[in-house]
């Protein structure tokens, strides 16, 4: 099932924090939807790292994938499964020192606050 917006008007940080706190399935969708590019390395390198932790690739199927041309594939997801996958990113980098992660899990995390219009040390501030 593909994500949805659970928001009608523009979020600002603490809302959507307030927001994440008060649906605790993390399952459920929270925040606006939106639209990332991911390169094809980007998507293997999110591949890799869905087998590391033991998730079907397949998983990325329900978030709307659209092949743009050979190169670039966008998916669509709320706010909290794109910040989700940016954490698995981030924690799977630190344990296994893989920097691509890390670099992949900061691109996703600059993206989210951008097209969001939210302060990336506010939203650092409230995740932490």
């Amino acid at each position: 099932m593909s994500c949805v917006s659970t928001v009608g008007t523009k979020q600002t940080e603490f809302e959507f924090y307030q927001q994440l706190m008060n649906i605790q399935d993390s399952s459920q969708c929270c925040g606006p939807k939106y639209h990332l590019v991911l390169s094809k390395l980007n998507v293997s390198q999110l591949a890799e790292l869905l087998e590391v932790v033991g998730v079907s690739v397949d998983y990325l199927d329900t978030f709307d994938p659209e092949v743009l041309d050979s190169q670039y594939l966008s998916l669509t997801m709320c706010a909290r499964h794109w910040l989700q996958i940016q954490d698995l990113l981030h924690e799977g980098s630190h344990q296994t020192g893989n920097d691509s992660w890390n670099d992949l899990s900061f691109y996703i995390f600059k993206m989210t606050c951008l097209l969001n219009g939210w302060d990336s040390k506010e939203m650092q501030n409230y995740l932490s």
